[in-house]
């Protein structure tokens, strides 16, 4: 088996301490991604910058609800696992706020409206900002 070359804190989570009946199958990073010929990415700190006036019709957001809310439910001071409805209610109208500067959700290919410039800035996974990045390097 190639177990060995899972990272140990991946392993014996909780709810299986002894991995008999799960592994972890994948795992990344959500980030923020900055273009910056058009953004200066030092005045972006934190997710809280994706609801800056300036951009609007400039931010890309994932087409994935939970990791969307995530970001509210976290700018909030809440647990992104809350089951807690008025804390999902305020997450909600945080997020309707967003809107304006939202140009497009995407998960499919969340790279390519980065480099085909139809996006300056927003959410991204690792993975798809690698490869983003190859293609445009002032993308960060």
């Amino acid at each position: 088996t190639n177990i060995h070359q899972i990272p140990k804190h991946l392993l014996n989570k909780e709810f299986d301490p002894e991995n008999k009946y799960s592994l972890p199958y994948v795992y990344g990073l959500t980030g923020i991604e900055v273009n910056a010929d058009e953004i200066d990415p030092k005045t972006i700190t934190s997710w809280a910058d994706l609801w800056k006036p300036e951009f609007k019709g400039k931010v890309l957001m994932t087409s994935d609800a939970r990791e969307v809310f995530h970001v509210a439910l976290l700018l909030d001071g809440k647990s992104p696992n809350t089951t807690n409805e008025e804390d999902i209610k305020t997450a909600y109208e945080r997020l309707e706020k967003l809107l304006p500067n939202v140009a497009t959700f995407n998960s499919d290919s969340p790279e390519v409206p980065y480099v085909q410039g139809e996006v300056a800035i927003g959410m991204i996974w690792n993975g798809s900002a690698y490869l983003a990045q190859k293609e445009n390097p002032s993308l960060q």
